[in-house]
């Protein structure tokens, strides 16, 4: 089911304009906010901290292995929480999510290596290309439960 509307998505941006551009609109310039190269799966290094800025109880949920959360109304006062000499991936929802592509470039205004990742914890799991890890409890601070 998951699959089929991750798959239903991607039709309708590619086929209609007016949804392109209202996504343009409503995202911004996808470089810009994002980073120079938004973040994959692909392109993450071992050194690179990888922050889940949805809300405590999605990253219990589930959330990416080793992935840190920093739920993105807090991240403002946490942002002394993320080292500036490593690299830094963030991600939310999904590709329509702007808070990652926020939280990103407010930690590019301090200083930090800080990308947007282009999907989200839905679009992995219906592509199976990470796992997610599942914990019983919410997270605080900006550790794993990994």
């Amino acid at each position: 089911m998951v699959a089929l509307f991750v798959a239903a998505k991607q039709v309708a941006v590619r086929r209609s304009p007016a949804l392109a551009t209202a996504l343009t609109d409503y995202l911004g310039d996808t470089a810009e906010d994002a980073g120079e190269d938004a973040a994959s799966s692909a392109e993450l290094g071992a050194d690179t901290l990888v922050i889940d800025v949805r809300p405590a109880e999605e990253y219990a949920a589930g959330h990416l292995p080793g992935a840190v959360s920093i739920p993105f109304p807090e991240f403002a006062d946490r942002i002394d929480e993320v080292p500036a000499d490593r690299p830094v991936a963030l991600y939310c929802r999904g590709e329509l999510c702007r808070r990652a592509r926020e939280a990103a470039s407010l930690l590019r205004s301090n200083g930090v290596d800080a990308r947007a990742m282009e999907s989200g914890v839905v679009e992995w799991r219906a592509a199976g290309n990470w796992p997610v890890s599942l914990s019983g409890h919410g997270a605080t601070g900006a550790t794993s439960t990994d």
